[in-house]
């Protein structure tokens, strides 16, 4: 991370999913750079839609849950380095447990059923 952040900036998109392994157990990281063409986001779904609940990245769900309501983060759809830490360390969770982003045991909830706190 140090490297990556050193050499190229913040990446602004790390998940498990760009995480690659080749032959030689080497991490290779994707998506370098796509932040920069990453327009804004211009699709509307109805709230009560699984397409929205899948639409939302973890961070997303941050800024609903009033954790990460900084002003420079709602601001900037660019990565940060901060948030490249955050990410790594969902992406370590997900080694440990072999599961999903914030994995709970036996919790199938279906997003109607999931209840917005007060706070939002």
């Amino acid at each position: 991370m140090i490297y990556l952040h050193h050499n190229l900036g913040p990446h602004g998109n790390l998940k498990s999913s760009n995480c690659l392994v080749n032959s030689r157990f080497l991490l290779k990281i994707t998506d370098f750079g796509l932040s920069l063409l990453r327009g804004p986001k211009d699709q509307s779904f109805s709230v009560n839609s699984y397409a929205w609940y899948r639409s939302k990245s973890a961070f997303d769900y941050l800024f609903f849950s009033g954790i990460c309501k900084r002003e420079e983060h709602l601001r900037s759809r660019n990565g940060t380095l901060k948030g490249d830490i955050y990410s790594f360390a969902i992406v370590c969770q997900e080694i440990v447990y072999r599961k999903g982003v914030f994995y709970v045991r036996n919790e199938n909830l279906e997003p109607k059923v999931i209840i917005r706190p007060p706070f939002c």
